[in-house]
């Protein structure tokens, strides 16, 4: 998809994700923003940033080309959002350039970007955009596929929106899961699933990356259960499954089960490995690197990733049982 081919709409987006990644953001372009199944609306950019070990940022960008009134009404709509989604900022970019948008925009404390400022603004000429992107990494195999795979990452963007939680970390731990084993078993799809593993990774670590911003004065060993119970048994905990169990009137056999089931999940492992201080100092760098890891025009293979994402993609390798080795040559397979 050429610069020129690029809807005008589109190529703002990608515009001020560029941008925003430049100045140290992790950004993701196109969240659709769920209610019961119903597709609400989308939220065209979504910002996160790590200022401090006790602070993150959040941020959610309407980008509309449109001129007054209409950019007046997106300042409106994008404050609603801001609140719905808990988000701390928000801001509205707009082709509209007069004085009456920045004014009515620090009026309610919202951010305005106007046409003179897009303007300036350039395309990385090493990623793909999110339409690129998109067309790549779909499943279109002669092998049936049992997933629709850009379902299941649209999905997995979106819980970036609302799923900033265990159950979110869960949710991500299968997608990755899935991927991982396709990047090994399924050799004509695997520079889409190793893209998908990259891109999904990420958004597992920014989860895991806001959840510990709560956990910093903890001891070592009561972070860690906090860690291990929540990948096991989720957002709700343990006594959440068993008093579900017990009113759907599940027998002590399927509740006996249902627990040696989750025990037998080796997440100690992996919540170690997250809270080792490198590891979790770097999760936001981490997530950073895989996202332009999994957008990049030229696919970067294990052997010439950074070390700590390298370990990252590694130890989840090892919480799926899948071996190393067969990981490593899979996707080596792909630059050959």
């Amino acid at each position: 998809m050429t610069d020129k081919s690029l809807n005008k709409g589109y190529k703002t987006e990608e515009l001020l994700r560029s941008y925003f990644q430049e100045i140290g953001y992790y950004v993701v372009r196109g969240c659709i923003f769920w209610f019961k199944e119903k597709n609400v609306t989308d939220v065209d950019l979504w910002l996160y940033n790590r200022p401090s070990v006790l602070e993150r940022k959040r941020i959610i960008v309407d980008s509309k080309r449109g001129a007054s009134p209409k950019a007046l009404q997106r300042i409106l709509w994008t404050l609603g959002m801001k609140e719905i989604l808990g988000a701390d900022d928000c801001i509205v970019a707009t082709n509209d350039r007069s004085r009456d948008i920045k004014d009515f925009g620090e009026l309610h404390q919202v951010g305005v970007l106007d046409g003179s400022f897009i303007q300036r603004l350039k395309l990385d000429p090493t990623r793909f955009t999110e339409e690129e992107f998109l067309k790549l990494t779909n499943n279109q195999s002669e092998i049936k596929q049992p997933d629709n795979w850009n379902r299941r990452y649209q999905n997995s963007k979106s819980r970036l929106l609302s799923k900033l939680n265990f159950s979110g970390c869960i949710q991500c731990l299968n997608d990755i899961k899935y991927f991982l084993e396709q990047v090994v078993h399924n050799p004509s799809e695997r520079e889409k699933a190793l893209r998908l593993s990259y891109a999904i990774t990420s958004h597992f670590l920014i989860i895991v990356d806001f959840i510990l911003k709560n956990l910093p004065f903890l001891d070592k060993e009561e972070k860690s259960q906090r860690l291990i119970n929540g990948l096991r048994y989720g957002t709700k905990g343990k006594d959440f499954m068993e008093l579900t169990l017990k009113i759907s009137k599940g027998d002590t056999g399927t509740r006996k089960w249902l627990d040696q089931s989750l025990k037998d999940i080796p997440v100690k492992d992996l919540a170690d490995f997250l809270l080792r201080p490198e590891i979790s100092k770097s999760l936001f760098q981490q997530a950073v690197d895989l996202e332009s890891l999994a957008y990049s025009k030229h696919l970067v293979g294990l052997k010439d990733m950074e070390i700590l994402p390298l370990s990252t993609l590694y130890v989840l390798a090892d919480y799926f049982g899948i071996k190393r080795v067969d990981f490593k040559e899979s996707a080596s397979s792909v630059l050959t």
